[in-house]
């Protein structure tokens, strides 16, 4: 079970090799509407399960501080009202925002098995690696990305200007790793790995559009891990932490979350709130748990 986890990313590399072969020969297609089903069931399943335990790791991360834990609790639901008022000022800013912070969070965790980062050189791969994988995402499914953000304002946007966008970071994340490889500091397999993950991704991210392109990376190559590293650092701090505690520290949180999340969905599927709402909602949820992540991987 240690070899499996030790080598997770290169077993989902592979997993997606292969489904890209699969898909790419197949004569069957999914509906719509299974894909829909199965990307709503992933997201509120293991998707908002990865962020259920922020409550009792800002406890964690706190519990030398004088300051009273309903101060904690205010300033965590401060960080997810943020957004809101960002959407206030500018949604495309709100926006721009959202997708620059979860870019980063998303090379956050991708870093984790990476100690040859430190510091402001992980800060800058992280960035660099998350934003590639929004870019990719977004320039492999342009018309969709394209509907989605003419709704918050963004008109005229050309395939370019991602083009220009996704050279300098994929330039950039490459020039760290290769450097740090050259230094002996991270390992030439997992060097070599990253890059045919980010062809396979690619590749699939064509196949899937964005939605399941987007599941598919939230999922397997950030909520599964990102469980997997929050367990790691509480262990490393000589607690008795485990996937069992982690889920009953999470199970209150998550069952609220997940019934509000199926419970906006219905109303976006039934045209009672715009997507607009539904993003806004996502961002809300998302920022707080970036931000207990950063102090938990600081910590």
């Amino acid at each position: 079970m240690r070899g499996l986890c030790k080598h997770y990313y290169g077993l989902a590399t592979s997993a997606i090799v292969v489904l890209s072969i699969v898909l790419y020969y197949s004569p069957f297609s999914i509906s719509f509407s299974i894909n829909l089903a199965l990307c709503i069931f992933l997201i509120v399943t293991l998707g908002i399960f990865h962020g259920s335990n922020d409550l009792y790791a800002l406890r964690y991360l706190l519990k030398d501080s004088k300051i009273p834990y309903t101060l904690k609790i205010a300033f965590y639901i401060l960080c997810a009202l943020l957004f809101i008022l960002l959407y206030s000022i500018d949604e495309r800013v709100m926006l721009i925002a959202f997708i620059v912070i979860s870019a980063y969070h998303f090379g956050e965790e991708r870093s984790a098995g990476l100690d040859g980062f430190k510091g402001t050189k992980r800060l800058l791969w992280s960035f660099a690696y998350g934003s590639s994988i929004f870019l990719l995402l977004f320039y492999t499914n342009f018309s969709e990305f394209n509907q989605v953000i003419e709704q918050f304002g963004f008109h005229g946007v050309q395939p370019e200007y991602l083009q220009r966008l996704i050279v300098p970071c994929l330039i950039g994340q490459t020039l760290l790793l290769l450097g740090s490889c050259v230094l002996g500091r991270i390992p030439v397999f997992k060097t070599l790995l990253i890059f045919v993950e980010l062809v396979s991704l690619f590749v699939l991210f064509r196949m899937l559009g964005i939605l399941a392109g987007f599941t598919l990376y939230f999922i397997f190559w950030h909520s599964i891990p990102s469980i997997r590293t929050q367990i790691a650092l509480r262990k490393n701090k000589g607690e008795t932490f485990d996937l069992l505690t982690f889920s009953k520290q999470s199970l209150p949180v998550y069952l609220l979350s997940a019934a509000t999340a199926l419970i906006s969905v219905y109303y976006f599927q039934n045209g009672m709130i715009s997507l607009e709402y539904l993003v806004i909602f996502i961002a809300c949820t998302t920022m707080p748990h970036v931000l207990v992540m950063a102090m938990f991987e600081k910590n």
